[in-house]
């Protein structure tokens, strides 16, 4: 289940872009900020790159992708150091990913982990973007302190060329993303109970 996750929805925004591989080789194709790859941290050893007192990691992190957001691909989740499910959110929701297709592929994330407590209104809205069904948001009633992270860019690899266009038609219609209501924007903070245990 996805429901660990601290929010950060407002508006969404998107950008995707690809390389085209002359060899038809799978690619990486880039959303968001731009990044360099140099030195990828895998996601399951988030926890090792925390200092001590700092309450956030920095870096760009490999993980594997679980589910995006089916209404406007504006978070994603990904599979967390614990073998549990980490949400992913688009720094200022400035960009889109696609809406399905994602599962199980990789991606790299460019941004900061950290821990936070996610209200159940906020759970409740993200099951209801990750197309669950009435019965399981009503059962969502206490509220949840997890690993999240904000990223500024983000990277996955071999996304099917149906989705890249996906994307495209979603930068062009992105005024809809402002009727896409209901996440409570605090992206750049991080409050006063995201310390990691």
């Amino acid at each position: 289940m996805f429901w660990g996750a601290a929010v950060a929805l407002a508006a969404c925004g998107t950008s995707g872009d690809s390389t085209p591989d002359a060899t038809g080789e799978p690619v990486w194709t880039a959303y968001g900020a731009p990044f360099e790859a140099n030195e990828v941290i895998p996601f399951s050893d988030v926890k090792q790159v925390w200092k001590t007192g700092d309450s956030i990691a920095t870096g760009v992190f490999e993980a594997e992708i679980i589910e995006t957001c089916t209404k406007m691909g504006c978070w994603l989740s990904v599979l967390g150091p614990d073998n549990d499910t980490v949400m992913v959110f688009m720094r200022d929701h400035a960009f889109f990913v696609p809406k399905e297709g994602m599962q199980g592929k990789r991606v790299m994330m460019s941004g900061y982990a950290y821990y936070d407590t996610t209200s159940v209104a906020d759970l409740q809205h993200l099951a209801e973007d990750a197309g669950r069904t009435a019965e399981e948001i009503a059962a969502i009633t206490e509220p949840k302190f997890t690993l999240n992270f904000d990223a500024e860019g983000v990277q996955i690899f071999d996304v099917p060329a149906m989705y890249l266009e996906e994307a495209s038609d979603e930068e062009e219609g992105s005024s809809e993303s402002q009727a896409h209501e209901g996440h409570e924007a605090h992206e750049g903070e991080v409050e006063s109970d995201a310390a990691h245990p």
